[in-house]
């Protein structure tokens, strides 16, 4: 006797429970994806907050001359170019021609005062003024310049 030879009352109940197990090891037996690896997000250096709402980028604009900065031209145009990992170069240049460029670091404290040291050995203080999107040129005490010429030792923040 086979399973064929079988009542047909009982062939049918049979063969449902034998679809059920064969479909059902089908479903088991696929493969689980592996596992994802997980993302670790890193902050750009460049999105770096700094004290005072500091951005990076160039500020610009006429100084005041000082030393061998000033020739037969008068004083020429600075530029600061604060860049990220605290690199930054002082561009000094008259329209289009640049006359020098000084390669330096950078780091600004609490109280908004920026700190430049030159590759040269030379030192330069600067204050964050938020409001104005300037910076103000500092003397060697940090402090501002005294007298009229003080309204002259910004740079402004290009765009």
């Amino acid at each position: 006797m086979t399973l064929f030879n079988l009542n047909t009352r009982w062939h049918l109940p049979i063969m449902m429970l034998l679809s059920i197990i064969l479909l059902a090891s089908c479903a088991t037996a696929k493969k689980s994806p592996p596992p994802s690896t997980p993302l670790v997000a890193s902050v750009p250096d460049t999105m770096a907050t700094y004290s005072c709402g500091f951005e990076l980028g160039d500020y610009s604009g006429t100084l005041p001359c000082f030393g061998n900065e000033c020739d037969d031209f008068g004083a020429p145009i600075t530029t600061l170019l604060f860049g990220t990992k605290h690199q930054m170069t002082k561009s000094l240049r008259r329209e289009q021609q640049i006359i020098k460029n000084i390669p330096g670091k950078w780091l600004i404290r609490e109280d908004c005062i920026i700190e430049i040291n030159y590759q040269d050995g030379t030192q330069e203080y600067y204050k964050f003024h938020e409001g104005l999107n300037k910076i103000e040129r500092l003397n060697s005490n940090q402090e501002s310049f005294p007298g009229t010429l003080n309204k002259h030792n910004y740079l402004s923040k290009s765009i």
